[in-house]
């Protein structure tokens, strides 16, 4: 009779962090990876500056709510009938062309933007300067994963609830 092997530690940590395989969707599992990935921000934050964490998270959460809302616009499903884009839909695809459009028209212009920015944050945060590249990186880190946190919710709960039903049953 052979005897069911025990999961290694690390295996046991991803079961319980992700769930069993069974009836668990990619886009799940990645929503449950970015709530990690926000908290591991938050400890990465605390860590480098344990005196700002307060400002620096609501910095960071501020970055990443705003985003948050591209990644619902990104994810909303595509419900277009017989050419027609539905409004929302629109405006995704108006904000895509407007960001690379002026992506690509101001490149060299835009990281001593950014540099500026992050100078003027970190400056007005306290009365003691916090680091301008600490500044930047919790920006940048929270307004992806706010993106894809926005992103992946409407993918897995808007896209469901949308779906076309068979109401003949």
């Amino acid at each position: 009779m052979s005897v069911p092997s025990q999961p290694s530690p690390s295996q046991q940590f991803i079961n319980g962090l992700f769930g069993p395989a069974e009836g668990m969707s990619n886009t799940q599992r990645i929503s449950r990876l970015l709530v990690v990935a926000s908290a591991a921000g938050a400890v990465v934050t605390i860590r480098a500056s344990p005196s700002y964490f307060w400002q620096l998270l609501t910095l960071g959460l501020a970055s990443g709510g705003s985003m948050c809302f591209f990644g619902f616009l990104y994810g909303l499903p595509a419900t277009a009938k017989d050419g027609e884009n539905p409004f929302l839909q629109q405006i995704a695809d108006w904000a895509t062309k407007i960001i690379v459009g002026l992506g690509l028209a101001n490149l060299g212009n835009m990281v001593p933007a950014l540099q500026k920015m992050f100078e003027y944050i970190s400056v007005t945060m306290t009365a003691k300067q916090v680091s301008p590249p600490l500044v930047g990186a919790v920006m940048s880190y929270f307004a992806v994963v706010g993106f894809f946190i926005g992103f992946t919710g409407t993918k897995l709960f808007l896209n469901a609830a949308m779906a076309p039903r068979d109401i003949s049953k």
